[in-house]
C-alpha cells in the first residue's frame, strides 16, 4: 500500500492494519518525525519524508491500493496540471491489475478556491481519464471541529494494464 500525503499517520494507522507493507509519504519532514515518535503499528509500515512528484512510484510498485487523502488540490495548486495528470499515469501504471486508488478529498465552499466540489470532481476524472475505473463513490457529510464537512470518497480500479481508456 502507497499512501500520499499521510501528514502525522492519523488515518496510516487505520490503513496499516490491512496491508502486509505500507509506505507513508508526506513532503514534512515535521509531520514525517511525528508519525515516526507515535508510531505502534506493524513494522512493515515505513514513513519516508518525500514529495510524490519526484517519487518513482513505479519502481517499488506495484501497488494494490494507493491512497490520496485531502490532498490532491495542494498538487493542483503547486504544480501544472501536465504535472498533475502525468502523476496520475505514473500512479495507474505503479498499480497492480485488480489494484486500486482512493481518492478522499473535503469540498470548500465557494471562498475555498483550491477545494470547489468542480475542481474536486475534475482531479477525480483526471484519474478516470488515465485509465482507472469508478469502483465506488460517495459524498460524506460530517462534522470536523464542529464545522460541516463534505468529502469525495471515490474508489477506483485498474482493470486493465491500458494506460488511458482506448490504449492512446
Amino acid at each position: 500500500m502507497l499512501e500520499i500525503g499521510c501528514a502525522t499517520g492519523v488515518f496510516t494507522r487505520l490503513l496499516a492494519r490491512v496491508a502486509d507493507r505500507m509506505v507513508a509519504l508526506d513532503i514534512s519532514p515535521t509531520a514525517i518525525a511525528c508519525a515516526r515518535k507515535t508510531w505502534a503499528g506493524p513494522a512493515a509500515t515505513e514513513f519516508r519524508v518525500a514529495n510524490i512528484m519526484e517519487y518513482d512510484a513505479r519502481a517499488e510498485g506495484p501497488w494494490d491500493l494507493v491512497v490520496i487523502s485531502d490532498m490532491i488540490y495542494f498538487l493542483g495548486w503547486l504544480y501544472p496540471f501536465f504535472d498533475v495528470a502525468w502523476l496520475a499515469m505514473e500512479l495507474f501504471a505503479a498499480t497492480s491489475v485488480g489494484g486500486q486508488l482512493l481518492l478522499a478529498n473535503c469540498y470548500g465552499g465557494a471562498e475555498d478556491y483550491l477545494m470547489r466540489p468542480s475542481l474536486i470532481r475534475t482531479y477525480r476524472d483526471l484519474f478516470v481519464n488515465v485509465g482507472y475505473q469508478v469502483f465506488s463513490e460517495e459524498v460524506f457529510h460530517g462534522r470536523k471541529n464542529g464545522v460541516p464537512i463534505e468529502t469525495l470518497i471515490t474508489l477506483l480500479e485498474k482493470k486493465t494494464e491500458e494506460t488511458t481508456p482506448g490504449g492512446y
